[in-house]
C-alpha cells in the first residue's frame, strides 16, 4: 500500500514539474527578453499569489472547481474532489516556483549571442535548444528542485481540492 501511495505521489509530483515547465521556461524567457520596465510589472503578475495565503488560494480553486461554480457554469464538468483538481491546484501553486529561478538565469543571457545565431541561420528551435536552454540550465535545476519536492509532500491542495480522496504522501504523513 505505501508503494502505491510513494509512486502515485511521485508520478504527480513529476506530472507537475513537467507541465510547471512547459509553461514557465517560455513565460521566463519571453519576459526576460522584454523591457526593463515590463519585466517588472510581469514579475510583479507573477508574484501576485503569493500575495495571498495558500489556503485562501486553495479555497478559491474550491469555489471555481465546484458544482454551480465559474468552470461548471462555463460548461466544463465538476472537477472538485477528483485527482484533477488536485493537479490543477498544485500547478497553479508552484508554477511561480519555475518561473522566478528560470526567469533569474534568463535576464542573464547575451542578447548578441542570440542575435549572432540568428544571423547565421540558425531557426528558432536550434537557438533555444542548443544556445539559451545550456545557458539557464541552472534555473531549469532550481526550479525542478523547488518544484518537485514540495509538490511530493503537498497536503493541502489534496487535501482541500482532491477531498482527501486519494491519499497521496502528504496526506499519510
Amino acid at each position: 500500500t505505501y508503494l502505491h501511495i510513494i509512486g502515485r505521489s511521485v508520478l504527480l509530483a513529476f506530472t507537475v514539474t513537467l507541465i510547471c515547465l512547459v509553461v514557465g521556461i517560455p513565460t521566463a524567457i519571453w519576459i526576460a527578453l522584454q523591457k526593463k520596465s515590463t519585466q517588472r510589472i510581469l514579475i510583479a503578475l507573477v508574484t501576485i499569489p503569493f500575495w495571498v495565503n495558500v489556503l485562501a488560494r486553495t479555497y478559491a480553486w474550491m469555489l471555481l472547481l465546484s458544482e454551480g461554480g465559474l468552470f461548471d457554469k462555463l460548461g466544463a464538468p465538476v472537477l472538485l474532489y477528483t485527482s484533477w483538481a488536485t493537479f490543477i491546484g498544485l500547478t497553479y501553486a508552484f508554477l511561480p516556483f519555475m518561473v522566478l529561478p528560470i526567469y533569474a538565469s534568463a535576464e542573464k543571457l547575451d542578447r548578441s549571442i542570440l542575435e549572432a545565431a540568428f544571423d547565421l541561420g540558425a531557426s528558432g528551435w536550434r537557438v533555444l535548444i542548443r544556445i539559451v536552454i545550456p545557458m539557464i540550465r541552472f534555473g531549469i535545476f532550481a526550479g525542478i528542485a523547488i518544484v518537485f519536492i514540495p509538490a511530493l509532500g503537498a497536503y493541502v491542495q489534496p487535501a482541500l481540492l482532491g477531498g482527501n480522496k486519494v491519499m497521496l504522501i502528504g496526506s499519510l504523513i
